[in-house]
C-alpha cells in the first residue's frame, strides 16, 4: 500500500459556486482569492486570483490597465481605480510621483529590505499571501496613512509599536454628528485615506516582486545541476533555459578588460557622475571591438559559434538524461515544488475559473524517509 502512495500526486479541481464576484483578473500581482482582508482598518474585497505581471514595458510606456477594487461606502468594502505604468508609480492625491525601485523613504524602505528574506521563503513555501497581508499590517502601524510620504516617524514613535494589538480602525463619518459641510469634510478625508492605503498597499507589493525578479535576473544563472530546472524544461517543454549564443565583443572583452578600462574612465570622466555606468562601458567595449582588424573579428565569432555549439548540446544532454534518483535532489525538488506547481495552478485557475488544487504524497528524504504530504 505504501509503494503505491509513495509520490502520488493528486489534482483535484473544485468545483464552486460563485455569488456574482467578477472572475477578471486585477492588474498587479496581488492573489487575494476572493476574501476580504483588513487593511489598516479597511477591508479590501479582491475579485479574482492572480493579475497581470509586474514592470510593464521597459521603455516607461503608460500601462492603462487599472485595478478595480469592489465596495460600498460604508468601509467594509470600496471601489477604487489605481493607475500604473511600468517605471513609475503616480500617485494623484497628496503623494508624489515615486520610483517603483525605491518608492520608499529611508526608515519604510529600511523596514521593508528587512522583510525580503521572509518574502522569498513565502514564494517557497506558499504562503506569499499571508506574508504579504502581514507585512501591510505591521507597516501601517508603524507608518500610518496620516503621516506624509515625505515624513518619516520618530524613534519614539517606532518604539511604541506593538505589532501585536489590534489594528487601528478609520472612523467613518457620521452625517448624524456633524454639520452638512464637516460632513463633507471628513467624508473626503476618509476616502483620500482608503485611497492612500490602497496605493501604498500595492506599492508593497509590487515592490517586493520587482526587487525579487531583479535579483534573480542578476544573480541567478541556469544550472543544468538543478533537478527543478530539468523538471521544467521536461515537463513544460521550456525553451528559455536553452544557452544563449555568446556574444562575441563580450567573449573579447573578458579578455581585455584592462583596455576596455582605460577607455571607459576617459569616456566616463566628463560625466562627473561619481558612479559606473555600465551602458556606457558596454558601449566602448563595442567600439573597441569593431575597430579591430576583420580577421580578429572573424576569430571571435567564430569562437561565439563553437561556444554556442558546445553550450547546446551539453544542454540537450541534460535535458534528456533520466532524472536523478539521488535523495539530495529529490528533496531538491520536494522544497522547489510549490514555487514550481504555483503560477501553473494559477494559469489554471485563470482559464478555467475554478480553484485549483495540488497534493503529493510519499517518503521525503530530508525526514529519514518518512511518509509526508504535501
Amino acid at each position: 500500500f505504501f509503494v503505491v502512495l509513495s509520490f502520488s500526486v493528486f489534482v483535484v479541481l473544485s468545483f464552486s459556486v460563485f455569488d456574482g464576484r467578477d472572475s477578471a483578473p486585477l492588474v498587479g500581482e496581488e492573489s487575494f482569492v476572493g476574501e476580504t482582508r483588513p487593511v489598516a482598518g479597511v477591508a479590501v474585497k479582491c475579485l479574482a486570483r492572480r493579475g497581470d505581471e509586474v514592470g510593464g514595458t521597459a521603455d516607461g510606456r503608460m500601462d492603462s490597465q487599472r485595478k478595480h477594487i469592489e465596495g460600498d461606502r460604508k468601509g467594509s468594502n470600496f471601489t477604487r481605480e489605481l493607475p500604473r505604468d511600468s517605471l513609475t508609480y503616480r500617485q494623484t492625491t497628496t503623494l508624489q510621483e515615486i520610483s517603483v525601485s525605491q518608492p520608499f523613504p529611508h526608515l519604510s524602505f529600511e523596514f521593508l529590505e528587512k522583510q525580503r528574506p521572509n518574502y522569498a521563503v513565502a514564494l517557497k513555501n506558499g504562503s506569499k499571501d499571508d506574508f504579504l497581508k502581514d507585512v501591510v499590517r505591521r507597516f501601517f502601524k508603524r507608518f500610518p496613512v496620516e503621516l506624509a510620504m515625505d515624513v518619516e516617524p520618530t524613534e519614539d514613535q517606532l518604539n511604541a509599536v506593538d505589532d501585536a494589538k489590534p489594528d487601528q480602525e478609520i472612523p467613518i463619518p457620521n452625517a448624524k454628528e456633524m454639520s452638512p459641510e464637516e460632513f463633507q469634510v471628513a467624508l473626503k478625508t476618509y476616502e483620500e485615506h482608503k485611497e492612500i492605503i490602497t496605493r501604498r498597499t500595492g506599492q508593497i507589493v509590487r515592490w517586493f516582486t520587482y526587487r525579487h525578479e531583479k535579483e534573480l535576473g542578476i544573480t541567478k544563472e541556469v544550472d543544468l545541476d538543478d533537478p527543478i530546472t530539468i523538471l521544467t524544461c521536461r515537463l513544460t517543454g521550456a525553451s528559455s533555459f536553452k544557452p544563449r549564443k555568446p556574444v562575441a565583443s563580450n567573449l573579447w572583452a573578458k579578455l581585455n578588460k584592462e583596455r576596455i578600462d582605460e577607455a571607459f574612465a576617459k569616456r566616463s570622466s566628463a560625466s562627473k557622475t561619481g558612479r559606473v555606468d555600465i551602458n556606457m562601458r558596454q558601449e566602448v567595449a563595442r567600439a573597441l571591438f569593431k575597430e579591430l582588424p576583420n580577421v580578429d573579428r572573424s576569430f571571435w565569432n567564430l569562437r561565439a559559434e563553437q561556444d554556442h555549439r558546445r553550450q547546446l548540446q551539453e544542454w540537450e544532454e541534460t535535458v534528456k538524461r533520466p532524472a536523478s534518483t539521488d535523495p539530495e535532489a529529490r528533496q531538491h525538488c520536494i522544497d522547489g515544488i510549490t514555487a514550481f506547481m504555483q503560477p501553473i495552478l494559477d494559469l489554471v485557475f485563470e482559464f478555467t475559473g475554478m480553484p485549483t488544487t495540488f497534493m503529493m504524497g510519499g517518503p521525503e528524504p530530508a525526514d529519514k524517509g518518512r511518509l509526508n504530504i504535501i
